[in-house]
């Protein structure tokens, strides 16, 4: 078996067509995703008449937990019906990055020779693949790592969650849930079946939808923060700013996310005014709505080619001093807000 990273939707894929391999690496501290896959792996190895017999969930702080696990991996599985193959067991073994050496060898040596009925799935937060074994068990496993989308990756994600559901989201309406709830996977998920049962039989969620469910009052928004940085109004976005964190304490992914969205509009729609196209026609092309953003293209002047590479190459920065605490988020977020509104094309 090769040793390589699985990527979510290649696991999704194989699950599709019910293939299950015998044993699975799942890392990483996005739980949403992988908890999803555990899950739809579940729901096709284990039904309810054959849990109490063919399913086990073991954590490694549990007494000699990796002896009970082989022993239980090598014991053939009972009273199980339709399956993939042979594969009639499931266990799920949790926080293996908490292995100590010892214990890691043993698992390597089942995962080595992973019993034919068993699907055995491993999960961790962080795994130091340095560590002795712990890179036998990636190249014998099925390895996948689950981490945190990244900004631009979560409206995408909503709208294929949205599809999966049988409706569409507007892009507004999107931003707008993004903006309100933030990158959380649980949560956004837990919005996106309220709305899909709010809806009824309409086939597209708009931004009042989401007003409405989320029980949004309009005031200082991240669609106020947009309109101002598209104005390259420096003192009224700086004051939006202020009040979004303020009210909301680590939003910061939500206001980065919001700021690319809007600078990605900029820049296509100073394409497609080179193509002469009509501001109905450049709204529709970017998926938002015309009313509430008709202004976008000929504020889009403003933005010079070479500005708005600069500026990208700014939110990068932005992103990358977040996440890693080189810079507190309020401190990259005002820089970022006040560099876009006032630098000229020398950045």
């Amino acid at each position: 078996m090769k040793s390589r990273i699985y990527k979510y939707r290649e696991i999704i894929g194989s699950l599709n067509k019910k293939e299950i391999a015998n044993v699975y690496l799942f890392d990483g501290n996005e739980n949403y995703l992988k908890e999803d896959v555990i899950q739809k792996i579940k729901k096709i190895l284990v039904n309810e008449a054959s849990s109490d017999f063919n399913f086990n969930m073991i954590s490694v702080g549990e007494k000699d937990a990796v002896r009970e696990v082989v022993e239980i991996a090598n014991t053939l599985p009972l009273f199980f019906g339709k399956t993939t193959g042979n594969i009639g067991r499931l266990i799920i073994f949790k926080d293996i990055d908490k292995l100590k050496e010892n214990d890691r060898k043993t698992l390597s040596d089942y995962v080595s020779e992973p019993a034919e009925g068993t699907c055995l799935i491993l999960t961790a937060g962080k795994v130091d693949f340095r560590k002795k074994y712990y890179s036998q068990i990636k190249s014998n496993s099925i390895h996948a790592q689950f981490y945190p989308l990244f900004d631009y990756q979560v409206p995408p994600w909503v709208a294929g969650e949205v599809k999966g559901l049988g409706r569409s989201i507007s892009e507004d309406a999107n931003q707008c849930l993004v903006g309100e709830v933030g990158s959380d996977l649980f949560g956004l998920k837990s919005e996106i079946e309220k709305l899909v049962n709010f809806i009824g039989d309409r086939k597209t969620i708009e931004v009042k939808d989401v007003e409405q469910v989320l029980g949004y009052v309009k005031g200082s928004t991240v669609f106020d923060l947009q309109k101002s940085i598209t104005f390259k109004n420096v003192e009224d976005s700086l004051k939006i700013l202020k009040l979004l964190l303020d009210e909301k304490p680590g939003s910061q992914v939500m206001i980065l996310s919001a700021i690319a969205a809007r600078l990605r509009h900029i820049a296509l729609a100073g394409i497609l005014l080179k193509q002469d196209k009509t501001e109905r026609e450049i709204t529709d092309s970017l998926g938002i709505n015309y009313f509430y953003n008709k202004y976008l293209v000929k504020a889009s002047c403003k933005f010079t080619d070479r500005e708005l590479a600069n500026d990208f190459s700014r939110l990068l920065t932005a992103d990358v001093e977040i996440k890693t605490g080189k810079k507190p988020a309020r401190l990259a977020l005002e820089m970022l807000v006040m560099d876009i509104c006032v630098c000229a094309e020398s950045g």
